[in-house]
């Protein structure tokens, strides 16, 4: 209960939040399941996306270009089979790449 109370005044702040369940996974390298594998940078932008950054705000976070950017997004969908971010991102949770 006490995760919920902290991720309602987190949102509430006018910040995101995200499941420390999921940033660990996220930042503990490589995962693999059901033949999908993300690098750390896929896996790094792949959580950017959840937490709702657009291209531009990830390339300036990581500093690196938009371009590069892309390209990672681009590798993201297709390795998750997603026609979008939004789909990407749920494909994710259904695959366990993130919990």
């Amino acid at each position: 209960m006490e995760d919920i109370k902290q991720a309602v005044r987190t949102v509430a702040a006018g910040d995101i939040y995200i499941d420390p369940v999921i940033s660990d996974a996220l930042l503990d390298g490589n995962i693999e399941e059901q033949g999908v594998r993300l690098s750390n940078r896929q896996l790094q932008i792949l959580k950017m996306i959840c937490e709702g950054f657009t291209n531009k705000r990830i390339s300036f976070e990581l500093g690196i270009s938009e371009d590069t950017v892309k390209t990672h997004v681009r590798s993201i969908l297709k390795k998750l089979g997603a026609a979008d971010r939004a789909q990407a991102v749920s494909k994710a949770y259904e695959s366990a790449i993130l919990k």
